[in-house]
């Protein structure tokens, strides 16, 4: 049986990792990974808009017992999008938004009932969602991106 409490232990992690970066320099802020690679910002940016995406067209739905409204999507263009904004506001901003966004996530995984973690729902383009291979997804995505900006930073 899926266990839902594991599942949602899977994600809180990146909450520390998001706390850990309020301290973090105006110069190491805007570092990028490595050279002609990301700055740190920005993968802040691009993991806050994908929880956020994620959320409303996926996780919300699900919550509230509505249709799936994900579509695929132009992977570099909503990257390169998620840069942008993450110039356009600051680190407190960013920090704040992406702390928000994945507690509303976690808030609507722990009100799903358990039962519905089994199940297969589908995406906007016809495609099977689960909540445990999203979850598992994502976990790896926050450990993969953290531990990035973690290794840069020292944090």
């Amino acid at each position: 049986m899926i266990r839902k409490n594991e599942l949602i232990q899977q994600m809180e992690p990146y909450l520390d990792f998001i706390k850990s970066l309020a301290s973090v320099s105006d110069a190491a802020w805007t570092s990028p990974l490595a050279e002609g690679k990301w700055r740190v910002c920005d993968v802040v940016s691009h993991m806050m808009l994908w929880d956020r995406r994620f959320m409303e067209t996926m996780i919300e739905p699900v919550a509230l017992g509505t249709k799936l409204t994900y579509k695929s999507t132009d992977f570099h263009a909503f990257n390169h999008g998620a840069a942008v904004y993450a110039s356009q506001v600051s680190q407190e901003q960013l920090l704040r938004e992406a702390l928000r966004v994945r507690e509303q996530i976690l808030a609507y995984l722990r009100g799903i009932p358990e039962a519905l973690y089994a199940e297969s729902f589908e995406d906007g383009d016809g495609n099977p969602f689960t909540l445990p291979v999203y979850i598992g997804d994502f976990a790896e995505h926050d450990r993969h991106h953290s531990g990035q900006v973690r290794q840069l930073l020292n944090v």
